[in-house]
């Protein structure tokens, strides 16, 4: 037990030599690289050879989009690479040490701004974080940061848009003389990127532009497409149901007094779901309105507008007999009623073509012209109902594949 103790006491002690000396030496290498050393000076031994910066954005997690601001909020971090010629040293005059770390207030760094913020400029890199030096005089900086940039938002096809926005990154107070950037791989990093209740991140890219005489810059672009479902259910389909809902309104009949109470109820239900769905819209009209937005207007005119022929339709229903009617509203009645009696006789006989009329063809066709003739103001407001219903379908089927397509449109 003794030899025991012995072993583990020269084994401590020498561990703790190990450590006092790999601390000396990281202690020499960091005074030797720091002597000298002018964190305001760019790292280059050649001046007709820019400094190469290297970029990779990781993007995180999307914060928020609004589209009547147009701003777009994310959180991500950076990789930045360089090489720095007074940073280099040869392991083996410091017990092979390769890599050190050391504060970024010690150590050149290219300042880097968002150039399309909509707040206030601020270079990236927060005060008490660290840069991993390696010996051949790399410097890798990874900067967390939020960012809250402008995006031009087309919200035309709202709620099944794809918003494209561009992060610009740019390198201030330097030309592309003295520092060029370049993206190792042409789109973002989306390893730890988290998942979005309202967005879903469809595509993203990356390019490095350089010009002479300009701030080297980077455009990275996030392509988010809404996700659609909780629109669809909260808001279009109320709105095709109510559309949907009025066109019953001409298959109640007019002695039972509620036609003019239901589509004036349904019109107020537009009211009330356009001032509910007022949060929910867009509130912007460049490039142009968003297509729902337009169907919600013209919802509202369709109601109105049923609502008028309701009320004509009731007054005409309820108009006195002695009042004569025009000859040409008789000769329109007297056709739609010639061509409804056709078309009932040629379904009779296509469904039972042998049974005999109980009264001769002379007296048949005697009655048949005495109906044909006789027209009241009662089957006047029958024939503006029909007229009327298949005019708003007609106006429903059309206005529905409308949206449809102008959403759907690329």
């Amino acid at each position: 037990m003794p030899q025991l103790h012995r072993l583990l006491l020269v084994l401590l002690l020498a561990f703790q030599m190990i450590n006092a000396s790999y601390f000396t030496e990281i202690d020499r290498l960091h005074k030797d690289l720091m002597t000298g050393y002018n964190k305001d000076i760019l790292p280059q031994w050649n001046k007709s050879q820019p400094v190469d910066v290297s970029i990779v954005f990781h993007l995180l997690n999307l914060n928020g989009i609004d589209s009547v601001k147009g701003v777009i909020a994310i959180a991500g971090y950076f990789i930045f690479q360089w090489i720095d010629v007074n940073m280099q040293w040869t392991p083996a005059n410091y017990t092979s040490i390769e890599n050190i770390v050391i504060p970024l207030e010690k150590v050149w760094k290219p300042p880097v701004i968002n150039a399309n913020s909509v707040m206030e400029y601020k270079f990236f890199g927060a005060a008490g974080t660290f840069v991993r030096v390696n010996h051949t005089g790399l410097v890798t900086w990874t900067p967390g940061i939020n960012l809250e940039f402008s995006c031009n938002m087309d919200t035309t096809k709202y709620p099944f848009d794809t918003q494209m926005c561009e992060l610009e990154v740019m390198i201030w107070g330097y030309s592309s003389e003295e520092l060029t950037f370049t993206t190792s791989r042409t789109d973002v990093d989306i390893s730890f990127y988290q998942f979005n209740n309202e967005w879903e991140l469809m595509y993203t890219s990356a390019v490095a532009i350089n010009t002479s005489n300009l701030s080297p810059l980077v455009q990275i672009e996030t392509h988010f497409e809404r996700r659609s479902l909780y629109y669809v259910m909260n808001l279009i389909f109320p709105v095709m149901l109510l559309a949907l809902l009025n066109l019953f309104v001409f298959l109640l009949p007019q002695d039972s007094g509620e036609r003019v109470g239901f589509s004036v109820t349904l019109l107020l239900a537009n009211v009330m779901f356009l001032t509910i769905a007022e949060n929910m819209l867009p509130a912007t009209a460049i490039p142009r309105m968003s297509a729902i937005c337009i169907a919600l207007l013209l919802n509202l005119c369709y109601s109105g507008l049923i609502v008028i022929t309701v009320i004509i339709s009731g007054n005409i229903y309820h108009k006195p007999d002695e009042q004569v009617i025009s000859n040409w509203i008789v000769k329109f009645v007297q056709i739609g009623k010639l061509f409804r009696s056709n078309h009932k006789q040629v379904s009779s006989e296509m469904i039972i073509p042998h049974v005999e009329k109980d009264f001769d063809g002379e007296k048949y066709e005697n009655r048949k012209e005495n109906n044909l003739h006789k027209v009241n103001w009662q089957q006047v407001a029958r024939m503006v109902d029909r007229i009327a219903l298949i005019s708003y379908i007609t106006l429903f089927i059309f206005g529905c594949s409308g949206v449809f397509i102008d959403c759907s449109r690329r």
